[in-house]
C-alpha cells in the first residue's frame, strides 16, 4: 500500500464518519421532534434525552483534541467574500467578467457541538412553550435548598460539637 493509497483511505474514512454522523444527527432530530410532540409525554424523558446528548458532547470533547485541524471530519462551509476583503486580482477579474467573487472554504470546527446544542435548544424551547420548564426549575430549586439546608445543619453540628 503506497502513501497515496493510505492518504486516500484515511480521507475516505473521515468523510465516511462525517456522513454517518450527519445521518445519526438526523435520527436524533427525529427523536427530539417525536418526543416533544407527544401529548402524554413524560417530560423527564426529554430531560434524560438532553442529558444523554450532553454526554455525547463530553465524550466527543475527549477525542476532539486528537483530530487534525485539516481533518475532513470538520464541516467545510462556503463563505462568500466581501469585495473589500478580496484580493485585487479577484476583484479585477470579477468586475471585467461581470461575475461575483468566488467563495472561500471555511472550516467549522464546532459544527458537531452546534448540531447537538441546537437539538437540546429545541427541547428547551418546547419545555418553555408548554410552560413545563418552570416546574422543573422549581423542583431543582427545592432540591438545592434541601441540600443547602442539610449542609448548613451538618456544618453547624461540626462547629458546635
Amino acid at each position: 500500500m503506497t502513501q497515496d493509497n493510505f492518504c486516500y483511505g484515511y480521507k475516505f474514512s473521515e468523510t465516511f464518519f462525517y456522513d454517518n454522523t450527519l445521518e445519526l444527527l438526523q435520527v436524533l432530530r427525529l427523536v427530539q421532534k417525536y418526543g416533544c410532540n407527544i401529548n402524554e409525554m413524560n417530560n423527564l424523558s426529554i430531560l434524560d434525552f438532553m442529558s444523554k446528548n450532553l454526554g455525547i458532547i463530553e465524550q466527543y470533547w475527549e477525542i476532539k483534541p486528537t483530530l487534525s485541524r485539516e481533518s475532513l471530519w470538520f464541516e467545510q462551509k462556503h463563505k462568500y467574500q466581501r469585495w473589500h476583503y478580496a484580493e485585487g486580482y479577484e476583484v479585477s477579474i470579477a468586475l471585467k467578467t461581470g461575475t461575483s467573487l468566488n467563495f472561500k472554504k471555511e472550516t467549522d470546527y464546532y459544527w458537531f457541538e452546534n448540531e447537538i446544542f441546537s437539538i437540546n435548544q429545541s427541547c428547551i424551547d418546547y419545555l418553555i412553550e408548554k410552560k413545563i420548564l418552570n416546574h422543573y426549575i422549581n423542583i431543582m430549586k427545592d432540591s438545592l435548598n434541601s441540600v443547602k439546608q442539610r449542609f448548613i445543619i451538618k456544618r453547624q453540628n461540626t462547629l458546635f460539637s
